[in-house]
């Protein structure tokens, strides 16, 4: 699996900074767009879905670090 490295750490964004705004976003623009009957693909890193998944199945941040995602793999969510 793919590191940061340590150097990097203070410029990287954890989980729970991640959590803080990646739910607002999907509140205000992907259901809004979800409520009008639009379909959304959302494409993005790990975090963020994890983050939306966690709001969405109301994980604790343990239950979302612990989704693996592969690269380009794709996760149907019925809203």
């Amino acid at each position: 699996m793919w590191q940061i490295p340590y150097e990097n750490f203070p410029k990287s964004e954890s989980l729970e900074d991640v959590s803080k705004r990646a739910p607002v976003y999907f509140q205000k623009e992907i259901r809004t767009a979800l409520e009008r009957g639009e379909n959304v693909l959302v494409v993005s890193h790990g975090a963020p879905i994890r983050s939306i998944l966690m709001k969405l199945k109301s994980l604790t941040e343990e239950e979302a670090a612990k989704i693996e995602i592969a690269n380009a793999e794709f996760i149907v969510v019925d809203y």
